[in-house]
């Protein structure tokens, strides 16, 4: 009697199984009827529990039935919202012949693969991919349902979804997966075993992708994923720093120009507003500049994630009255923030601890070619220039970082390369910053004549080196004299006795100075534009010799 009984039990459940594989089965070619699959290949591939043999297997794809272009539909009909994957590289009958594998995890045929291999694996690999689909229907749940987004911020998004339509008591927890749209397409992979999931460490107004998995009692029988939704986060207010907070010109100074940069978070390209504002001395209150004189450049600077923007305002001709403090003003939907510039008259220029090394010495340690070379300038007292005709003649393009470079020291023109365009990378070649490399990025190579316009814009302001300079020794101390330098406003006197590395430093508004205890001296010319290029004097064999370089 309890054989019997068992018996009973054990045939039931076979003819159970029995039964729900083919309601399954017969599901499947109901899916593929319903989404416009022909009867032909309806009846051979989306019926797994009668799995083709070898020769309708490459019939199906003759001109007749010609099932190829409904491969897609019939994949994603035999997957049922399962991913099968696992199963089929276990089963196959030949794992290198994988070609079609993609149906196991409702995928098509796609432009890349071989069409023949496509048929082969197949021929040889259906029947056990048919198994695999039935063994999933019964013991892995389809997709969760239902994802929405419940709640939004900045930086974080909360999900919930419902349980799957099919073996919901078997999803034992589910996997999260978030991918950035438009940006650098990362990925954040989540677990958990609610309904609902959290999601932080998102960027402020960019837009995302999310899908839910459902996973069984291992991560070999998990769905595909869910319906994929969308969603963006919200945004903030544009980051706005100056590029400089005091900006000093001379009093003379035709022009000045004010930069601030704007930092907009996000790869949803939000449009933000600038404005330039004064502090009118009286009131305090700041109001917005107008008017021809007041020229306004604004572009993106860097495309990536986060966005920067370039906003330069050129006051042009420059008057007394418009020193003060201006403000750089961005907004967009979400808020604004502001950055204050001081501008203010520059009287002097200030001198180094230690002095400049000149453009020749420079170029000859940078290693500039001799055909180049000249550009560094070889005469006693004559002003860096640069012919653009001869770099071109002689090919020298490729030199043109290492000059600018050579001569970039006590430079403050970034300002003005920045209202031209110039790659950030490249401003330490305008304003002397230290650059993040010894190598000019290739992106300046485009950028060198704007590099020396702006370069150029106050150098023949500036002073030419000292001439003349010579020393009188008279007893314990010595005389230094040198002949008065045109534009120059003061001079800039280093001295030192070698092997020390230590420099005396004293500016005069004369052409003399006495110093003591010196066989080395360095004279530079200075006046509120800049400063020129040293002159050097050395004691060397018994007398003074004065070089620049």
């Amino acid at each position: 009697m309890m054989w019997s009984m068992s018996c009973q039990v054990h045939l039931f459940l076979l003819l159970t199984s029995h039964l729900l594989q083919d309601c399954l089965t017969s599901q499947v070619e109901r899916c593929c009827r319903r989404r416009g699959v022909s009867s032909a290949c309806a009846r051979t591939l989306c019926n797994p529990s009668n799995p083709p043999d070898d020769f309708a297997v490459y019939n199906m794809f003759e001109r007749k039935a010609n099932c190829l272009p409904h491969m897609n539909v019939i994949s994603e009909c035999l997957a049922d919202g399962r991913d099968h994957m696992h199963c089929c590289q276990m089963e196959a009958e030949d794992r290198d012949e994988n070609a079609c594998f993609g149906i196991c995890r409702g995928e098509g045929i796609d432009d890349v693969t071989a069409w023949d291999k496509y048929q082969t694996c197949l021929a040889i690999n259906l029947v056990p991919m048919f198994k695999c689909f039935e063994q999933g229907y019964i013991d892995t749940p389809s997709a969760p349902l239902g994802v929405q987004v419940l709640s939004i911020a900045t930086h974080s998004v909360i999900l919930s979804w419902s349980s799957p339509s099919v073996n919901a008591h078997l999803a034992d927890s589910y996997r999260v997966l978030c991918k950035e749209v438009d940006g650098e397409l990362t990925e954040t992979e989540l677990g958990t075993t609610e309904m609902t999931v959290t999601i932080n460490g998102l960027k402020a107004d960019s837009k995302y992708s999310a899908s839910v998995i459902a996973v069984g009692r291992d991560d070999h029988h998990q769905s595909l994923p869910s319906e994929v939704i969308y969603f963006s986060t919200a945004g903030i207010a544009p980051q706005v720093t100056a590029y400089r907070h005091l900006v000093q010109v001379p009093k003379r100074s035709h022009s000045a120009t004010l930069v601030c940069q704007m930092q907009m978070p996000g790869t949803i390209h939000r449009n933000a507003d600038v404005e330039w504002k004064k502090m009118m001395p009286k009131s305090g209150r700041f109001e917005t500049v107008t008017g021809d004189r007041y020229i306004h450049t604004n572009y993106m600077s860097s495309h990536g994630s986060p966005r920067y923007y370039i906003s330069a305002l050129q006051i042009m001709p420059l008057a007394i009255h418009d020193f003060g403090i201006y403000r750089c003003v961005a907004s967009n939907d979400y808020g604004s923030s502001s950055s204050d510039i001081r501008l203010s008259i520059r009287a002097s220029t200030q001198a180094s601890a230690h002095p400049p090394e000149s453009p020749q010495a420079c170029c000859l340690r940078q290693g500039i070619r001799p055909l180049c070379a000249s550009v560094c300038g070889t005469e006693p007292g004559k002003r860096v220039s640069l012919r653009p005709e001869a770099f071109m003649n002689n090919h020298c393009e490729q030199e043109m970082g290492k000059f600018l470079s050579c001569t970039a020291a006590g430079v403050e023109e970034g300002a003005c390369c920045l209202r031209q365009r110039v790659p950030t990378p490249c401003i330490p070649l305008c304003d002397g910053s230290h650059p993040q490399s010894t190598i000019i990025p290739h992106i300046c190579v485009p950028h060198t004549l704007p590099i020396f316009q702006c370069r150029m814009e106050h150098a023949v302001h500036r002073p030419a080196a000292v001439s003349g300079l010579r020393a009188v020794v008279q007893g314990e101390s010595i005389l230094l004299r040198w002949n008065a330098t045109e534009n120059a406003e003061m001079y800039h006197v280093y001295w030192r006795r070698r092997p020390s590395t230590r420099w005396e430093l004293s500016s005069v508004m004369g052409i003399n100075k006495r110093i003591v205890g010196a066989d080395e001296v360095v004279v530079v010319a200075s006046n509120s534009y800049g400063n020129a290029q040293p002159a050097r004097l050395s004691y060397d064999h018994g007398k003074w010799i004065c070089t620049y370089y």
